[in-house]
């Protein structure tokens, strides 16, 4: 994920919506290399500055491990398991998942594709992204905030036909 970038003047008199334009127009791109998707970039103002929600809402493959696979790359104690299990198994059936952006990698609810597709959308969102905070000192100042998911909670994720 991205920290401290230094803007170029062109890109810090981009509004928020100019830039989930961007990121959307600019994904497009990844489509030769990862098939078909569709990607909803929503916007949110409020006091403490603005947020992009990005979501993948339709994709030609599925992007979820297998539950056997999940497992096997569980770290967590194992009296946890369970829970992480059941999320797991919920998550996929209602076809919704929100993703951390700083371990989009380490996401192993995904697979291998899917997180690296998702990498590749948050390196375009991060041209236009500074993070200047210091959570020592409790200062927090970005260009925007961002939230991944998979589908959306009102919209679950749909698998494309392959042609």
């Amino acid at each position: 994920m991205t920290t401290y970038n230094n803007l170029n003047e062109d890109v810090k008199n981009l509004s928020t919506d100019e830039i989930a334009k961007k990121i959307k127009q600019e994904a497009k791109a990844l489509e030769k290399e990862y098939g078909k998707f569709k990607l909803s970039c929503r916007t949110q103002y409020y006091s403490g500055g603005s947020s992009i929600d990005i979501a993948i809402t339709e994709l030609s493959f599925i992007p979820f491990n297998t539950l056997e696979d999940y497992k096997n790359n569980l770290r967590y104690e194992p009296q946890i398991w369970e829970d992480l299990i059941k999320s797991f198994i919920s998550d996929k059936q209602r076809g919704y998942m929100n993703i951390n952006q700083y371990y989009v990698l380490e996401d192993k609810r995904l697979n291998k594709k899917a997180r690296e597709l998702l990498d590749a959308i948050s390196r375009i969102e991060s041209k236009y992204n500074y993070n200047n905070s210091d959570a020592m000192i409790d200062y927090f100042d970005v260009n925007f905030y961002t939230h991944y998911s998979i589908g959306k909670f009102d919209k679950p994720l749909k698998i494309l036909e392959e042609n």
